[in-house]
């Protein structure tokens, strides 16, 4: 789960019509193994530097909105990464 909010139950039946994916990816389990830990940032840094993945930034926030950012994200009113800059 990412977020406090529990997970949403889907319906398979609503998967049926147009197209439709879920997808995941959690991370947590390669923190067991500092090894595997090490290969999957390699290549995820890697992927980004090569222009592969592209973060997808929602919003920008000057450092002094810290609280606000976070009420946004806590509100689930936010798309993307949330990115705090303490340059503006």
């Amino acid at each position: 789960m990412a977020s406090r909010i529990p997970p949403t139950l889907v319906q398979p039946a609503t998967l049926i019509g147009g197209t439709k994916t879920i997808a995941g990816f959690w991370l947590g389990n390669c923190f067991n193994s500092k090894e595997l830990l090490n290969d999957v940032i390699v290549e995820l840094f890697g992927l980004i530097a090569q222009g592969l993945i592209k973060p997808v930034i929602g919003e920008v926030f000057p450092l002094s909105q810290a609280g606000r950012a976070h009420r946004e994200i806590v509100g689930r009113r936010t798309t993307g990464k949330v990115t705090l800059n303490p340059a503006i």
